[in-house]
């Protein structure tokens, strides 16, 4: 597989930024091939070569042998070969070696790609391109596509570069799609020899982003033995103020500070508030360990803040209940413009604000002809309790019509039951044209 040919599915799945391998598109255009998946050992699928033996040879028999290389490292087998081998026998040979660059959450034909994805590609090339990938692109399409192409289980790339730092780049590319839970599914099937510092950051990152506190500040305490880095030792200052342990907490932010240089500023702030020194405090939103630290120091993110935030940040305010609804409204609908909300998250956000019985029934009217996101969530509730056929099509009319929000695509997948709903008949023919494509774009093509 040539560098062009890479180039050319990135830009297929990135709109000209990324370059993916030819493989891709192939599994698009036609049926995925077959595979047997190996089973797998410590350090992930092992391969195997199935050679045809020549038709006069006689291979000797050696004995079996099994080296055991270490907890981290591969088991290498070596079959011995068959006492005889008829014309067209099959003769197994040694097992090659495992890669844990190849490990994958995605088997081909369950949702992985192309198993030679990275085939022919240098590791240090994919590590740039992802740091490219345009995470906040309003297509959820594209956002499906980048998910899986991160998680498929692959041959490994070139490896020009280290790789644990080839996984680290995986893991940090999940969240910044705001994929916490693919992010932690990913490192459940790594080996540990295979992740480094930085991987075991993103791991932890993974858990702060998704509300796993415990989680993640057990991974904290075990690593600052190991690598008492500034970003440890800041991470360790949070996990202290959050268990409890103000002392050690302040004595560790004062240490901080001590070292600290502009970068750290956001973070320091809400440490601050989070242990009580400042009344007030902004928002610092950046990355996992500073976020948790906001929620946990209570303190708010303003609805209108949503609009500039990361498909990381809006994923997870969105999914936080303690956070005012209104924000969590607007993050969930910038979430799933992205891909990064599922349209079931959606609907769920769109469900929690509550309606008096009369606003519910002048829906229209209360939502008028540019509803934000208020006004989306009153269409949404008056659409599942309307039960005129009629008046439900003129109401989700109106939800798909609006301009802003998350888009005609997530809000038609959202509907879903409502949509469906809707019988043909003369009264709603008008409704055709707002009907058919939003019922293609939930993937419901018989109906």
């Amino acid at each position: 597989m040539t560098v062009c040919r890479v180039r050319r599915l990135w830009a297929l799945a990135a709109a000209a930024v990324l370059a993916l391998p030819a493989g891709v598109a192939a599994q698009v255009e036609s049926e995925p091939v077959p595979l047997t998946a190996p089973q797998l050992l410590e350090n992930g699928p092992p391969g195997v070569t199935i050679e045809t033996a020549p038709p006069d040879a006689v291979p000797e028999a050696p004995a079996p042998a099994i080296e055991e290389t270490g907890p981290d490292q591969p088991t290498v087998l070596e079959a011995p070969a068959p006492e005889t081998a008829e014309p067209g026998g099959i003769s197994v040979g040694p097992l090659g070696e495992l890669s844990s660059g190849s490990a994958g959450t995605l088997e081909p034909g369950a949702g992985g790609l192309d198993p030679d994805l990275w085939r022919n590609t240098a590791a240090s090339r994919l590590i740039s391109l992802f740091a490219r990938v345009p995470v906040t692109a309003r297509s959820p399409a594209m956002h499906d596509l980048m998910r899986r192409m991160i998680l498929s289980t692959t041959a490994p790339p070139d490896l020009d570069a280290p790789i644990e730092e080839f996984i680290a780049a995986r893991l940090a590319t999940l969240n910044r799609l705001g994929a916490f839970e693919d992010a932690t599914e990913l490192v459940s099937v790594l080996p540990g020899s295979a992740i480094n510092d930085a991987a075991r950051w993103q791991a932890a990152e993974a858990l702060f982003w998704a509300d796993d506190t415990v989680g993640g500040c057990a991974l904290v305490r075990d690593q600052i033995r190991v690598t008492p880095t500034p970003a440890w030792r800041k991470a360790l200052m949070f996990c202290q103020a959050a268990s409890g342990e103000t002392d050690a907490a302040g004595l560790s932010l004062a240490l901080l500070r001590d070292r600290a240089d502009e970068a750290d500023d956001a973070f320091l702030t809400v440490a601050a508030k989070l242990l009580g020194e400042l009344p007030n405090a902004p928002p610092a939103l950046d990355d996992g360990l500073s976020f948790a630290a906001t929620i946990a120091a209570e303190i708010p993110v303003p609805p209108e803040q949503v609009a500039g935030l990361s498909a990381a940040a809006v994923s997870a305010l969105a999914r936080r209940a303690q956070l005012d609804v209104e924000t969590r409204l607007a993050a969930a609908e910038r979430a799933s413009s992205f891909g990064a909300l599922s349209p079931e998250g959606l609907a769920a956000a769109y469900m929690e604000p509550t309606f008096s019985e009369s606003e519910l029934d002048d829906a229209r009217g209360q939502a008028g002809d540019s509803p934000g996101p208020f006004g989306r969530a009153l269409l949404f509730q008056a659409i599942r309790q309307e039960q005129d056929s009629d008046q439900r099509a003129g109401l989700l009319s109106v939800l798909f019509g609006a301009d802003g929000g998350p888009g005609f695509g997530p809000l038609a997948r959202a509907a879903g039951v409502p949509l469906l709903s809707i019988s043909p008949a003369d009264t709603v023919l008008w409704f055709a044209s707002d009907a058919v494509p939003a019922l293609v774009a939930g993937s419901r093509f018989e109906a």
